[in-house]
């Protein structure tokens, strides 16, 4: 079937022993080292009839602190073949921490190992208890080492046996979830082990760390990933790559071909992350797929990407679902380095713009990434925008610099210079945009150059924009200490929304609900048909319309140069822009072309007019995509 597509809604360690009345730091590493024993002073044994001091003689060893949240598939039994939408029930409760048995050899190596030393000594009659503190019930699983495989979890706590304890045990810890709420459960745990001889109590206490997650900002692209209605874009139905190749790059893509209608908008779908740990001198890592509070059709396709070392996990709750939850209003950026400290997991920055009603996120969205962040997110004001996502007005970008990359900023004083520039050569009666004609109920035609610089409504949005551009620029020359040469100004002109005006409450109430993204029916946070929008607007929505200007009604006047796809350190895609031309040469294209020379960038052009400009998004916000895990 042929779908018309929605409008874009708006580390490990040395081995560590601890025992009870341990409380050391241990810093994490960056990489795999070899073991070195440590041994924590400070067991804790208790001779209740006050008969002398117990040798210290129990213990819990581990290599590491950090516990993965075991949320992959490793043995395949959860996949999901393509055609069919995926059903949330079904896909979000099967994953490898949801059961209670190892999944084979490639699940055991998701597991924190901690071994307790043989005990030659024990009483006969000892008696042991296993157990963790209440906040972490349900959230902790602990297997045992059997031969060559693994028992099932414990029933915590768990009863051990002198036999046990005079034998040794290898216990396997993995965490069943990520952490979703650090003022619920902040991954912080302890693996906490009593042993009573008769009258003698001795107990030993291992800290543990569920891994937060850490997003992808600037590692090496693996693979662009898209979804696709069956029908739909059938004259590039693996699109981009073709347009890749002709760059000269070789990043494959992969599509996810669904019988059934699903958003385009694979940015806003989810959020690239993934948990590491270092151990037995090497690094183990999943891939976790955060997606969105929001009730997106074709959003839980992303569960049929999940496999070995792959997860996906769902936000759900209440207050949500509304364009600000999208995940293109994520952005993670590159390692930085303020006040001679460097920070490695680089930081987020989303918009959101508390006690605004038309530009906050959902706390359920907000406390999760705050929850895995080294550092807090930047907020930044996204309220002017329509769609209202951080991508539309910032990228990070790779760049010639110390530090790797830049940020490309949307400049729509730059653009309304050119403007001038071709008015000034007297080819004025160009339209700004000039994209391929179409025959059957063409949109609105844009203005002429003309008519944009003489329309008091387009400059005022254009001055607008720019003032709030600007001062999310100074919040993050504030937060991250950058200067103006971080800023890589691209052109880009903005307009009022044909959809004018603030948006609606969701349907849903935002509430969102896995199953809520089952539906397979059009994306709409407004009211209004984006189909018919798209060909014909309507009087309120032209230029010149009445809603004040600068709360949730700018869009991109012609195809955002900002919001491009890059490739490598040499190779980017943009939006093909349509522009005005000088001398037969599109002035846009000419700047943006000649902005990235700078940093030894080529770049490659896209035609995203109908499938993807005229519903409010680009490049970036049709594609997503997988980066290679540091490995450290």
């Amino acid at each position: 079937m042929s779908v018309t597509p929605a409008r874009r809604r708006r580390h490990l360690m040395p081995v560590i022993a601890l025992a009870v009345g341990s409380f050391g730091v241990f810093p994490l590493s960056s990489s795999a080292v070899p073991p070195v024993a440590l041994q924590e002073k400070g067991a804790e044994d208790v001779d209740v009839t006050g008969g002398g001091h117990a040798a210290r003689r129990i213990a819990l060893l581990s290599e590491t602190r950090t516990v993965l949240p075991n949320v992959d598939d490793d043995s395949g039994r959860c996949a999901i073949p393509d055609g069919k939408l995926v059903k949330f029930v079904q896909a979000s409760t099967c994953h490898d921490g949801a059961d209670n048995v190892v999944n084979g050899p490639e699940d055991a190596k998701d597991l924190t190992l901690v071994r307790l030393p043989a005990i030659k000594d024990i009483d006969r009659k000892a008696t042991a208890t296993l157990s963790v503190p209440a906040k972490a019930k349900g959230k902790v699983r602990v297997f045992v080492k059997k031969g060559n495989g693994w028992t099932p979890g414990l029933a915590l706590p768990a009863r051990i046996t002198a036999e046990q304890l005079r034998a040794g045990m290898t216990f396997g810890v993995e965490a069943t979830d990520v952490i979703r709420d650090s003022r619920i459960f902040d991954g912080a745990f302890s693996l906490d082990l009593q042993v009573r001889e008769g009258r003698r109590i001795s107990r030993a206490r291992l800290d543990l760390q569920v891994a937060k997650l850490t997003p992808f900002s600037t590692e090496e692209l693996e693979k662009v990933v898209t979804l696709r209605s069956t029908g739909d874009n059938q004259s590039s139905p693996n699109w981009p790559a073709a347009d890749i190749r002709k760059i000269g790059s070789t990043v494959p893509v992969r599509t996810r071909v669904v019988d059934g209608f699903v958003s385009q908008w694979s940015q806003d779908h989810f959020e690239g992350m993934y948990a590491s740990m270092d151990q037995g001198g090497r690094r183990q890592s999943i891939r976790v797929l955060a997606l969105s509070h929001r009730n997106i059709p074709g959003k839980n396709e992303w569960f049929g990407f999940r496999g070995k070392d792959i997860g996906v996990i769902a936000l759900t709750g209440p207050q949500g679902d509304t364009s600000l939850e999208s995940t293109g209003n994520v952005e993670a950026i590159g390692a930085y380095t303020k006040n001679g400290r460097t920070y490695r997991a680089g930081r987020l920055i989303m918009g959101h713009t508390p006690h605004n009603p038309y530009g906050t996120m959902s706390q359920v969205q907000r406390s999760f990434f705050e929850s895995n962040a080294e550092q807090r997110p930047i907020y930044l004001d996204t309220v002017f925008l329509s769609v209202g996502h951080v991508d539309e007005i910032f990228q990070v970008v790779p760049a010639r610099n110390e530090r790797g990359w830049v940020f490309a900023t949307a400049s729509p004083q730059d653009g309304i210079a050119l403007l001038k520039k071709v008015s000034a050569a007297g080819q004025g009666g160009q339209r700004i945009a000039n994209p391929p004609k179409v025959k059957d109920d063409p949109p609105p035609m844009p203005l002429t150059v003309d008519e944009a610089l003489k329309s008091p409504d387009f400059v005022r949005a254009n001055e607008i924009a720019h003032k709030r551009i600007e001062a999310n620029v100074n919040t993050l020359k504030r937060e991250l200490g950058f200067t103006d040469k971080d800023f890589l100004r691209i052109p880009v002109l903005f307009e009022r929304s044909r959809i004018d005006g603030v948006p609606q409450p969701p349907d849903t109430g935002g509430m969102v609900e896995g199953p809520a993204s089952d539906v397979p029916v059009l994306d709409g946070n407004r009211s209004a048909d984006v189909v018919d929008h798209r060909r014909h607007g309507d009087a309120g929505e032209r230029t010149g319309g009445e809603a004040q200007l600068g709360t949730r009604n700018l869009r991109a006047a012609i195809p955002s140069g900002v919001n491009g796809l890059p490739l490598d350190r040499q190779r980017m895609l943009v939006p093909e822009q349509f522009g005005p031309k000088l001398n037969g040469k599109d002035v846009f294209a000419e700047a943006i072309t000649a902005a990235h020379a700078k940093d030894g960038k080529r770049v490659g052009y896209v035609d995203t007019y109908y499938q993807y400009h005229l519903f409010g998004g680009e490049l970036h916000c049709g594609t997503n995509v997988f980066r290679k895990i540091p490995m450290s």
